[in-house]
């Protein structure tokens, strides 16, 4: 006859289950900001720097780059100030996602809300961050599953939103290496090193994405802050 496990047994395996799918998650936090708990008092997250990009009209240089997130709303806010290639035309884009929409910021000051598929591009776009996706598992926003290893390279699967993004950590560092995702068709790739130690947690320097095995962004990070809430990051005037 088969034993039957008693009821505490079974919510005790379950539990040990759910905590296995969270280890790369749980190390990963650990090795970023020395726990899980510490990186939950985190709400929002400022990056400033420069680097490369290209679009469907071409490539550029980021002569400047900031965007500002907050986690607690929902919301980022950006601002790029980019010198087109060949032409050395300079321009300023601003635009953000607020919650479930996207919107750009017109020259003249007058805010465009875009497509509900580019509100859902900009929407991933919160959880190609370690921080970002690290807090929704910790909020236990997300479901987590096929824990693996590739190469030198932990894996886990996040599921949140409908979206699964798959967070890879170096084996050895447990630092994140790179998070992938596929959205509306699209695989987008964010890879992250030259981690240094800032206010006590450790943030990835540079910051490469890829779309459809592309790079559309390599930015170096000069100036980046992991702290309380910013406030309303909505669109200016909304």
């Amino acid at each position: 006859m088969r034993p039957c496990l008693p009821f505490f047994a079974i919510l005790l395996l379950a539990g040990c289950s759910a905590n296995s799918e969270k280890r790369v998650a749980r190390e990963a936090a650990a090795a970023m900001t020395g726990s899980p708990e510490t990186l939950t008092a985190v709400s929002s997250l400022t990056l400033e720097g420069h680097g490369t990009g290209s679009d469907a009209d071409g490539s550029f240089t980021v002569a400047s780059y900031t965007r500002s997130t907050s986690y607690r709303r929902s919301q980022w806010r950006q601002e790029q100030t980019r010198v087109t290639t060949p032409a050395n035309a300079t321009q300023v884009r601003r635009g953000g996602f607020d919650g479930k929409a996207a919107y750009d910021e017109n020259p003249d000051g007058t805010i465009a809300r875009l497509p509900q598929q580019e509100a859902r591009r900009r929407r991933t776009e919160m959880y190609h961050h370690p921080v970002g996706l690290l807090l929704a598992v910790f909020a236990n926003r997300a479901v987590l599953s096929n824990t693996r290893t590739e190469g030198n390279l932990a894996a886990v699967d996040v599921t949140l939103d409908g979206v699964t993004y798959s967070l890879y950590i170096d084996a050895t560092a447990k630092l994140p290496a790179k998070i992938v995702s596929k959205e509306a068709g699209e695989v987008m790739e964010t890879s992250f090193s030259q981690y240094v130690t800032l206010h006590g947690y450790k943030l990835p320097e540079r910051i490469v994405t890829k779309r459809d095995g592309r790079v559309t962004s390599d930015l170096t990070i000069t100036r980046q802050f992991a702290g309380p809430d910013l406030g309303d990051l909505g669109a200016p005037g909304a």
